[in-house]
């Protein structure tokens, strides 16, 4: 089975996800690097599947996935599509002047998240569908800590 991940809006047709021009600015205040426009890949995030839910590893920090999952629950689904897709994770040739030789290595987007290539959506997935530590408890039928706790160990296969 392809390894899955958690992808918040739509693929972008270009095959990269945006770096948002608040972020930029805010790199390039900080360090004086100018980031491209664009990742080298699509953005998602990393998951596990736990008790019948979607756990996603939130890399970059919770705030960015809160507020996706603030914009979700909000309207019962998500102003963008939630999806379980799986890809190749993008890579990038690297010249070594230890060694003189270019190297392929895999990337991760700006964020520290995986990015990946030809994309395929699995199938769309629910608000509902996801849980996360940080968030336990905050929307309806979220589970809190407790909750979550004493649900059976049934690992669930992701539908397909």
């Amino acid at each position: 089975m392809k390894r899955l991940y958690l992808r918040f809006g739509k693929i972008p047709k270009s095959g990269r996800s945006g770096i948002s021009e608040g972020y930029r600015t805010m790199v390039r205040a900080r360090t004086g690097t100018d980031l491209p426009e664009h990742e080298l890949g699509v953005s998602v995030y990393n998951i596990t599947f736990e008790k019948g839910f979607i756990i996603p590893d939130a890399y970059g920090g919770i705030e960015g996935f809160y507020e996706l999952m603030e914009d979700a629950h909000a309207r019962g689904r998500s102003r963008s599509p939630i999806y379980l897709v799986t890809g190749k994770r993008a890579r990038a040739s690297v010249w070594s002047s230890r060694d003189n030789k270019w190297h392929t290595i895999v990337v991760e987007g700006s964020d520290g998240e995986p990015l990946l290539r030809d994309v395929e959506i699995v199938r769309e997935v629910s608000p509902k569908e996801i849980w996360h530590p940080e968030i336990a408890g905050d929307y309806p039928g979220s589970p809190t800590h407790a909750e979550f706790a004493a649900l059976p160990e049934t690992p669930r296969r992701p539908r397909r």
